[in-house]
């Protein structure tokens, strides 16, 4: 699963990395993507950061299920 990366000419899912802190912190800060995320919107960065670090450890002890999509 390390490599996994699916691409078509619109969009590009991959598993997560410790570089998409950022933009996964952007993303989840944004409150019209908080009413779909359980999880809420993150208080800092932080917090942001515990959580993509668990879902790296979850795919890599697991079967896949934590990716990053871009279009």
């Amino acid at each position: 699963m390390k490599n996994l990366r699916l691409t078509s000419p619109r969009l590009s899912i991959r598993l997560l990395l410790k570089s998409d802190l950022q933009e996964m912190h952007a993303l989840s800060s944004i409150p019209e993507v908080e009413k779909y995320n359980t999880l809420g919107i993150p208080e800092d960065i932080s917090i942001t950061k515990a959580i993509l670090k668990d879902r790296i450890v979850d795919n890599k002890i697991k079967n896949a299920r934590n990716f990053y999509f871009r279009d």
